[in-house]
């Protein structure tokens, strides 16, 4: 069995159901569950903090959950292994997946948990869990209790801040092994492949556990494993203009709409994690009419995205469309781009900065997301 250790998604699905039974059977589950409400107190949130539930050791009934792997479905680990075309259902009897997160910890895939907004900017909540060894004590207790013999454990995070949280040297008697890339590969790039291989190649992931020189090439990233984790092992935004010429970011000015404030702010958090407000400049919009766009226009605006998760009634009247299409009011030359569920994990600028943008919906045995 490989047990796999990657980060948390920043842009999380929403919404689910109330808790039901489950139990939290961690052996250091009252310090992780202390640290969990700890940092529960102290953090920030654009969105509505999560209920004080049995996930944080109270009581409350009232919070909405996901099993952890649905809630970080748009994250690239996640992402990757889905399209290798991998039967998730079997896939998780024989694997285990670990989340490292910065506001519950460590985070087993099956295990229900609520929407948050938080990462691990805030130095307070890093040196947390940084000094407290709760993560790596929570995950010795799993490794040390598994029903399978573990093969080899992989740290896919490709992040230097969430690897930083385990003390791999507590894992001694554990095979560990590191994921990094060969080359220049954003680290989101590095965590898409190493789901994609975990669920395409196994045979290709045990001669690279053998071998440390071997390699494993996708249109994404070329990747390799390591024994010791590389000191140069840091993140970095994703700056996808980087190395594009300045005069080809044209109409790079991008009006954001929103319902609610939260949104917006949800919008900035992802933008920021990829670089993005170094290129873009963002307006907020809370009503739209034509005098509005025209002005935009003016200014060089080309880019409206919108967010629509609500009735057609309530997002005609918030909007003050008065029965208009968002196509109708904006000019011929723009793009719009409408998004349900806070969900921007499938927007990509090309180079003349327009807006690709997949949708889909997964369907496997757990049910459809």
């Amino acid at each position: 069995m490989y047990v796999y250790i990657t980060t948390c998604s920043m842009n999380k699905r929403g919404g689910g159901k109330p808790i039901g039974s489950y139990s939290w059977n961690y052996n250091v589950v009252s310090k992780l569950l202390a640290s969990r409400k700890k940092i529960h107190r102290i953090m920030e949130s654009s969105i509505e903090k999560p209920k004080i539930g049995p996930d944080f050791g109270g009581q409350s009934s009232e919070g909405k959950y996901l099993e952890a792997y649905k809630r970080y479905s748009q994250g690239s680990f996640m992402e990757g292994l889905k399209e290798s075309g991998v039967n998730l259902k079997r896939w998780f009897q024989e694997h285990e997946l670990f989340f490292i997160s910065a506001l519950y910890g460590l985070v087993n895939w099956k295990e229900p948990i609520q929407n948050y907004d938080l990462d691990l900017e805030n130095q307070e909540i890093y040196r947390e869990w940084r000094s407290n060894q709760t993560i790596t004590r929570a995950l010795i207790h799993f490794l040390s209790n598994a029903q399978e013999n573990i093969d080899c454990v992989i740290n896919c995070c490709a992040h230097y801040k969430y690897s930083q949280l385990i003390d791999w040297k507590q894992l001694r008697k554990f095979e560990v092994m590191h994921l990094m890339a060969k080359g220049d590969s954003m680290p989101s790039q590095i965590r898409w492949a190493s789901g994609y291989l975990a669920g395409a190649n196994p045979e290709i992931l045990v001669n690279m556990i053998k071998d440390e020189n071997k390699i494993y090439r996708n249109p994404n990233a070329i990747i390799m494993l390591a024994r010791e984790l590389p000191v140069m092992y840091e993140e970095v935004k994703e700056k996808e203009f980087k190395k594009v010429p300045v005069e080809m970011l044209k109409n790079n000015n991008v009006a954001v709409a929103c319902l609610r404030d939260e949104q917006y702010e949800s919008f900035l958090n992802y933008a920021r994690n990829h670089g993005w407000d170094e290129f873009l400049k963002f307006k907020k919009l809370v009503s739209l009419n034509q005098e509005i766009l025209n002005e935009l226009d003016k200014a060089g605006f080309k880019i409206l995205v919108i967010h629509v998760d609500a009735p057609h009634g309530v997002v005609n009247k918030s909007y003050k469309l008065s029965g208009k299409r968002f196509e109708d009011l904006t000019p011929k030359d723009w793009q719009v781009i409408k998004i349900t569920n806070n969900r921007y994990s499938d927007i990509r600028f090309e180079l003349n900065t327009k807006i690709k943008i997949r949708e889909h919906n997964y369907q496997d045995e757990f049910g459809t997301y």
